[in-house]
């Protein structure tokens, strides 16, 4: 089970009721898509109550399993782009659809929000781009490469090749 919702974890109560008031919950049958590759996400989506996968590419690859409490479609509503991945319901889900205008017009109304919002935003991907490093193995130190010997014969003629003169 992930760790607190980072993003839930820096906003007040006041701002989580504020994102609620035109939020909607939304039942999800058991394959069904939420967010499709290429396509634009209106939503940003906590999810409630079952389990959700994410892949991408083609072929489609498996990157990972949200558990409740995960927010999914915060790197479109970051970068304003189509999605990059295809999330859909592994179980009987339910998700917290909230919308992007209403999300874009409080952090307008409420810039002291805004900043607690985008700080969660960071944190979570933070953490999401941390788990990636680990799952790549980036960073780890590479083996050591197996110790080469030279035999001295060789050794003796590159050190007479390089007392030769060159010509000019």
């Amino acid at each position: 089970m992930p760790e607190t919702n980072p993003i839930l974890a820096e906003l007040t109560d006041a701002d989580i009721a504020a994102l609620c008031r035109q939020a909607v919950t939304r039942v999800v049958q058991s394959g069904e898509e939420i967010i499709s590759e290429g396509v634009e996400c209106p939503f940003l989506y906590v999810l409630i109550s079952g389990e959700l996968q994410v892949f991408a590419g083609s072929p489609s690859k498996h990157l990972a399993d949200l558990f409740p409490g995960e927010l999914v479609g915060e790197m479109s509503f970051v970068d304003h782009r189509v999605s990059s991945a295809i999330v859909r319901a592994k179980v009987h889900s339910e998700v917290l659809a909230i919308p992007r205008a209403h999300i874009e017009s409080l952090i307008v109304a409420d810039a002291a929000m805004g900043t607690r919002f985008f700080r969660g935003i960071a944190r979570l991907v933070v953490r999401r781009l941390r788990t990636t490093i680990r799952h790549l193995g980036y960073g780890e130190s590479p083996k050591p490469a197996p110790e080469v010997r030279l035999d001295r014969r060789v050794l003796e003629q590159v050190a007479r090749l390089d007392r030769r003169p060159v010509a000019v």
